[in-house]
């Protein structure tokens, strides 16, 4: 058994870097930063408190408890983020729709069912569209236009 293999066994079911493993990290080199300039004791025990957690929850077998706490963090985190968001509602854009009766077009099989080719009236873009009887709206991904096909 060689080096890389004893670690590689070591490393085995860990918990890893998570998002609240990657949030210590980054509030451990802003205080390293801090540091630098304020050179105080107490930020100086902070941090290394925080390289200790790290270290723990990356290295810790148990990751269903770590898992949990990511969550929390992240639940936590969320509402924080939302306090910034604004609640004004989105305004809605008005798409064209556009009436087309297929006939005459081209047919392809994919997965054992049948699309018909169509072009979008609007921007020429070949849509694809399901061979079922009646109307149905497709999304043209090029002019992002709704198009009312009727079969």
């Amino acid at each position: 058994m060689n080096f890389n293999e004893k670690i590689r066994g070591f490393f085995a079911n860990r918990n890893g870097m998570d998002h609240l493993g990657i949030f210590t990290f980054l509030i451990y080199g802003l205080l390293m930063f801090i540091n630098v300039f304020v050179k105080e004791n107490i930020i100086d025990i902070i941090i290394f408190i925080l390289i200790f957690i790290s270290l723990f929850r990356i290295l810790s077998k148990n990751r269903l408890q770590r898992q949990k706490e990511n969550a929390v963090f992240l639940t936590a985190l969320n509402k924080f983020k939302n306090l910034f968001k604004s609640n004004k509602p989105k305004k809605i854009k008005i798409k064209k729709i556009k009436k087309v009766k297929v006939k005459n077009s081209k047919s392809i099989r994919k997965n054992g069912k049948v699309y018909l080719l169509k072009p979008c009236p609007i921007c020429q873009n070949t849509l694809e569209v399901r061979k079922i009887k009646g109307e149905r709206y497709v999304y043209c991904s090029k002019c992002k236009n709704e198009v009312l096909i009727k079969i």
